[in-house]
């Protein structure tokens, strides 16, 4: 944890540190390692960008005859150079077939607890948020339910798929360059929201506020 962290100052970094996230997932949107990061990212978004012109069946298919006929071929041309040096015919993708590519018992456990850990709050989250625990924040949530709806009438699925990989690769890294701006820029709206919320609140009588079930600050001279 402690290696983890010494390698980010802003906060996303430090609390994706916290949430566990994998190593190679924080050096993929982080660009730590740029060549594999490099091809990762072109991978996913030329398979993104395929599906926006093929259906999915066709491009899964076809990249998997892609490798296939890659696999193929390098298997038929290492047997021919065999042949010709006349050395001995070993299998071009042994190492790989006598790896033992599985899933452990005890990582699957470890992502079980973890979806379940994710899912519980999750739910509770929804209860408070639907049943109107606390007034302003379900009013907030409504606010943001209406504009995913207002984007998603004009943003197909995959539109907003591709912009979240997108986000992916490139908040984290230009954040954790620029996260002392960005926290002033974000500390000012919060407190200009704040603002308005709490104008909101001292305009409306004690007994709505009971009912709305806003605690009301108590005034200290």
């Amino acid at each position: 944890m402690s290696k983890k962290n010494c390698q980010f100052k802003s906060r996303l970094g430090i609390y994706l540190v916290k949430a566990d996230l994998p190593q190679h997932v924080l050096d993929a949107i982080y660009w730590n390692k740029i060549p594999k990061t490099a091809g990762m990212f072109g991978g996913i978004m030329f398979l993104l960008m395929s599906l926006y012109w093929y259906p999915f069946l066709t491009v899964v298919t076809n990249f998997c005859l892609a490798l296939l006929a890659v696999a193929f071929l390098y298997r038929i041309g290492m047997t021919i150079v065999n042949a010709v040096q006349k050395t001995s015919p070993e299998h071009p993708f042994q190492k790989l077939l006598e790896k033992d590519i599985k899933v452990s018992d005890e990582r699957v456990d470890s992502f079980s607890k973890c979806l379940a850990r994710e899912i519980n709050c999750t739910v509770k989250c929804s209860q408070d948020l639907f049943l109107v625990k606390d007034v302003f924040k379900s009013m907030k949530f409504g606010v943001l339910l209406w504009l995913l709806s207002y984007v998603a009438s004009w943003i197909s699925p995959l539109t907003m798929l591709t912009l979240c990989v997108l986000l992916a690769f490139t908040v984290p890294k230009l954040y954790e360059e620029k996260y002392v701006q960005i926290d002033e820029a974000i500390k000012s709206v919060t407190v200009a929201i704040g603002a308005v919320l709490e104008t909101a609140k001292q305009k409306l009588p004690p007994s709505a506020l009971k009912y709305l079930g806003v605690n009301e600050e108590k005034k200290t001279n």
